[in-house]
């Protein structure tokens, strides 16, 4: 009855059905706000559509201590909603199959149980724990050596001559002939780490 009777006061001093204020808190669905040129606050100031336990449509959640514009659904009270933000800390979509947080505080977006974390220099895919991703060219370069490596080490030994008696000496000198020139693997640059997952 009290509530009733404050935001029919402060609507009574508004010129319209619209109102800038300033949000003191937010609470899941809804946010308390300070209507500016007022003393009373207005209390369970919706943020979505319906502030039910069906959780669908999209929560847009204002930053404590930024402006936002009231609007007034009816004559009724506790039937305030924001309509316009001037800063948010995040945005959650909710849908039959699933829900899209974005947390803008700490550069995280969640899309169901799967985490992103994006920052100016990293992004992380849940946790990260499975390291950075894989730069493909350096390591199909690296595959393309080790492939030719291969190669060459096989003709080497299907064209080595056989000497009896040498104790192997001829083979071992062919290969190492045929190989002794050839680069090996760099095995480095595999990693990005600026993406980890």
């Amino acid at each position: 009855m009290i509530l009733n009777e404050l935001t029919n006061l402060i609507k009574s001093h508004l010129s319209n059905s619209f109102c800038v204020a300033e949000v003191k808190k937010v609470d899941g669905q809804t946010c308390d706000v300070l209507p500016i040129g007022a003393e009373a606050m207005l209390l369970g100031v919706r943020l979505m559509a319906t502030i039910d336990d069906n959780e669908q449509g999209i929560l847009v959640v204002p930053k404590t201590g930024s402006y936002v514009l009231i609007g007034f659904i009816s004559d009724a009270a506790g039937e305030a909603f924001v309509s316009m933000f001037s800063e948010i800390d995040g945005i959650r979509v909710f849908g039959e199959n699933g829900e899209l947080n974005l947390d803008l505080t700490a550069g995280k977006y969640a899309l169901n149980t799967n985490e992103i974390t994006l920052n100016a220099n990293k992004t992380t895919f849940n946790d990260g724990t499975n390291g950075g991703l894989v730069n493909v060219n350096p390591l199909i370069q690296d595959i393309n050596t080790i492939k030719v490596f291969l190669q060459t080490l096989v003709t080497a030994i299907q064209a080595a001559p056989i000497v009896p008696s040498d104790g192997g000496g001829s083979l071992k000198a062919s290969i190492i002939a045929a190989i002794s020139t050839l680069p090996l693997p760099t095995v480095q640059g595999y990693e990005d780490t600026t993406v980890k997952h």
